[in-house]
């Protein structure tokens, strides 16, 4: 009875939740935001780089503590931490010129 508790609980994890799937384009929109701010050209500022970052993170409903969290529990699996940048990888490559969060 308890191999099959374990197992299908490992079975779960195998590919990225719905959950972890809606934070590919926050994470993403974020990684955006750092690089126009770490950008040599770059005219924002840190308070300009934290309020965009709020920003992203209220459009998606989510504290900075509970985004911290979640992309925390992902990166305890390496498959599922990969298959998440896979997606973020993807979902920046669709939209090069206009991020869409």
């Amino acid at each position: 009875m308890l191999l099959v508790s374990v197992a299908g609980c490992s079975k779960s994890q195998e590919t990225l939740s719905q959950s972890g799937v809606k934070l590919v384009p926050v994470y993403a929109e974020l990684l955006v935001a750092r690089e126009r701010f770490q950008s040599p050209a770059s005219t924002i500022d840190s308070l300009q780089h934290r309020h965009m970052a709020d920003s992203i993170l209220g459009t998606a409903g989510i504290s900075q503590t509970e985004f911290s969290t979640r992309i925390a529990e992902l990166a305890v699996s390496q498959k599922l931490y990969q298959e998440f940048q896979n997606r973020v990888r993807m979902y920046l490559d669709s939209t090069r010129t206009t991020p869409k969060l």
